[in-house]
């Protein structure tokens, strides 16, 4: 019947999608490396404004998980993600008062994502 095979595979592509929010670490990747990518293709005042609001966004995120009680990352480690927060905030603020080229947030948000996520693996395809 037509109609199961559909729904195993639904439950397929479903079963990979939750594979892949699963994981913390690879979901704050892909955010890290979307909003690299957005900051890069950033090409009119608008597209860039909006690309530093959803850098600071991700940013608040990634501080705030920081600074939570159950956050179990070394000490030293989280001050200096600490660290790279403010500097963030402070680059993408006064980025959008000027023309300064977005590439070293792009940069920083890459290099996190890489050494954030122990393995890259493509997202699942969800097309039918």
């Amino acid at each position: 019947m037509g109609s199961s095979n559909q729904i195993g595979e639904a439950i397929a592509r479903y079963g990979a999608l939750q594979q892949v929010i699963d994981s913390p670490r690879s979901l704050e990747a892909r955010a890290l490396l979307h909003v690299a990518a957005q900051l890069e293709s950033a090409d009119c005042a608008v597209a860039r404004i909006e690309a530093l609001h959803r850098n600071l966004r991700l940013w608040a995120v990634l501080e705030a998980d920081l600074l939570h009680p159950g956050n179990g990352l070394p000490p030293a480690l989280k001050t200096s993600l600490l660290a790279l927060a403010a500097y963030t905030r402070r680059t993408s603020l006064d980025a959008m008062a000027d023309s300064r080229p977005l590439t070293d947030l792009a940069e920083l948000n890459r290099s996190l994502a890489i050494t954030d996520a122990p393995a890259q693996q493509p997202a699942p395809s969800l097309a039918a």
